[in-house]
């Protein structure tokens, strides 16, 4: 209840607090009236799709978090596909990092699809060691030729993504007109 009141607290690190889902679920109902922190780490919490899906909820009203930090815990691709679908609505979230969770290709993909299609915000994404395979980093790699907003992507621990695909990417991240873009929007 102290978060919903907070009016001085910006970053908030519960990194491997043991919180579960339960801890999820209140974080994100206090964050649905918080109007000061802006950066929130949760991982290596064991919060599942059902902690995941609460804090999209909240993303979806939520105007001052800029940074989400969910690595390491067990969103699986349902919770990446919530968090995706909230992506096409949120307008202040900048870093989202959901790496070690499990996402698979269904759930890298969701997030592709989101960027794509509607997000111009996000400008780093954490996916490392999430079974990402190469369709799934073909989707990324045309969300990144469509979003020009995106400067950091780890995909580090998707051993099934390509030397090459990886090198195109990394490119298409260092892009100076890209860079150029970025700083014009």
């Amino acid at each position: 209840d102290a978060l919903k009141v907070n009016t001085t607290l910006k970053v908030l690190d519960l990194a491997a607090a043991d919180m579960g889902n339960v801890g999820a679920v209140a974080l994100a109902d206090a964050l649905k009236v918080n109007t000061t922190l802006a950066k929130l780490g949760l991982g290596d919490n064991d919060i599942d799709s059902r902690g995941a899906m609460a804090l999209a909820d909240t993303l979806r009203t939520n105007t001052t978090l800029i940074e989400l930090r969910l690595g390491d815990n067990a969103i699986g691709t349902r919770g990446a596909q919530v968090l995706a679908d909230v992506l096409r609505f949120n307008t202040t979230l900048a870093v989202l990092e959901i790496g070690n969770n499990d996402i698979g290709a269904a759930g890298a993909v969701a997030v592709a699809d989101a960027l794509k299609t509607a997000n111009t915000t996000l400008t780093e994404l954490g996916l490392r060691a999430n079974s990402i395979d190469t369709a799934a980093a073909l989707a990324l790699l045309d969300a990144l030729k469509a979003h020009c907003a995106l400067s950091k992507l780890n995909l580090e621990g998707n051993d099934a993504i390509s030397r090459e695909l990886r090198a195109q990417i990394n490119t298409l991240l260092a892009d100076p007109a890209r860079a150029a873009a970025r700083e014009a929007a």
